[in-house]
């Protein structure tokens, strides 16, 4: 019961508001509805909702200008992070780059090494092949040569050295002129 009067103030106040904000009412009209008072009251209020607004125009302006600038500190963050990684990207390319061209060097060296290696093998069987069975080990389906017999004869060698370390034999000979030469 006793707030009903306060209610019917409110909902009287809130109409006026609304008629005026829609430009239905005129202040005078207001003033010549409601009386001075209501009229006082809607004038306060529109006066305080026009220093809020004001006061959040204000905010609003230095929260852009907050956000612009931490926008820009982030977007230069940002670019040097990315000039960074892109070095380190670059530098980890080069890496690799280097890496690859070495394991393929390491390959076409092995590869060369390998061709030499078996072809020495070759060569070394092929002069194996000869010293066991010939001129005929380079070409085995051909007819064998005509052999030429030798013969060797078993007879002492020129120059020798008896058990008791004389020497004999050609070997003598020079011996005695070498001393004869270091006589003079």
């Amino acid at each position: 019961d006793r707030l009903e009067p306060f209610l019917d103030n409110a909902k009287v106040v809130f109409e006026a508001m609304e008629k005026l904000t829609k430009g239905q009412v005129t202040w005078t009209e207001l003033r010549k509805q409601y009386g001075s008072h209501v009229a006082g009251a809607i004038g306060k209020i529109r006066k305080l909702n026009a220093e809020f607004d004001s006061e959040m125009s204000k905010i609003d302006a230095q929260d852009r200008a907050d956000l612009l600038r931490i926008d820009q500190k982030r977007k230069h963050g940002l670019a040097e992070v990315a000039a960074q990684l892109h070095h380190d990207l670059q530098a980890e390319l080069w890496r690799h780059e280097n890496k690859i061209s070495g394991i393929e060097n390491r390959q076409v060296v092995q590869a060369e090494r390998q061709a030499i290696t078996t072809g020495l093998r070759e060569k070394r069987q092929q002069l194996l092949a000869r010293a066991r069975y010939g001129s005929r080990a380079l070409e085995p389906n051909q007819t064998p040569q005509e052999v030429i017999p030798i013969q060797s004869q078993n007879h002492a060698p020129a120059s020798s050295v008896s058990a008791t370390g004389t020497v004999r034999g050609w070997g003598a000979m020079l011996g005695n002129l070498w001393q004869k030469l270091g006589d003079r």
